[in-house]
C-alpha cells in the first residue's frame, strides 16, 4: 500500500471513481457480512457451520471476495498508473483464488450435495442478476453489528482515502 501511495498520481477523477467503487466493495461486504455474521472473520479449519444461501450469497458464492475486488479497484484507481492498476488486479487474483478453491473443497467436504447444487446455480464471483430474495432461513444481523465487525476495515479504507486525499492535495 505505501509502495501504491509511493508512486500515485492522483487526480480529481480518479479520487472520486476510486471512491466511488470502494464504497460499492464496502457496501457489498456490508450486506454480505449482515448474512453471514461473525464466521467471515474466523481462521479455522471450517468456514462455517451452516451453508448461507441467502442475501447477497443468492447472488454471488464468494460476494465478500466480490467487495474485496472492487475495494481493491477503488484504491488502484485512485492511484491513476495503469501500470499499478494492473499490478494490484493480478496480485488480487493471486492471493484470492487459491482461498477460494480452499474453502469450495472444504465446503463441499462438509456440506456435499446441497453446496454442489449451489454451485452449480450461483456463480462464484459476478452475479447474474441483482436482487435478492427476502430470507427464509433466518433473518440478516443488524447492520450495527456488521459496522462492528467491518469496524477495522471501515479504519483502513478510511485511512487509505485520507492518504490519497493529502497526497492529491500536496501534489497540486
Amino acid at each position: 500500500m505505501i509502495l501504491f501511495l509511493w508512486f500515485a498520481r492522483p487526480r480529481w477523477w480518479s479520487l472520486l471513481f476510486g471512491t466511488l467503487l470502494l464504497a460499492l466493495g464496502e457496501t457489498i461486504r456490508l450486506a454480505a457480512v449482515c448474512y453471514i455474521g461473525g464466521s467471515c472473520r474466523t481462521r479455522g479449519e471450517r468456514p462455517g457451520k451452516r451453508l448461507v444461501r441467502e442475501g447477497p450469497f443468492e447472488l454471488v458464492r464468494n460476494p465478500l471476495y466480490l467487495g474485496n475486488f472492487l475495494i481493491v479497484l477503488g484504491v488502484a484507481t485512485m492511484v491513476a498508473r495503469w501500470e499499478l492498476f494492473l499490478i494490484a488486479v493480478l496480485l488480487f487474483w493471486a492471493q484470492y483464488l487459491p482461498i477460494v478453491y480452499w474453502e469450495e473443497r472444504t465446503l463441499l467436504e462438509q456440506f456435499g450435495e446441497a453446496y454442489r447444487q449451489y454451485a452449480a446455480s450461483v456463480p462464484r464471483f459476478f452475479p447474474r442478476r441483482w436482487r435478492w430474495k427476502r430470507p427464509t432461513e433466518r433473518a440478516p444481523m443488524p447492520l450495527l453489528s456488521a459496522l462492528f465487525l467491518e469496524r477495522r476495515t471501515l479504519l483502513a479504507e478510511g485511512l487509505t482515502l485520507v492518504a490519497f486525499l493529502l497526497r492529491w492535495t500536496l501534489e497540486g
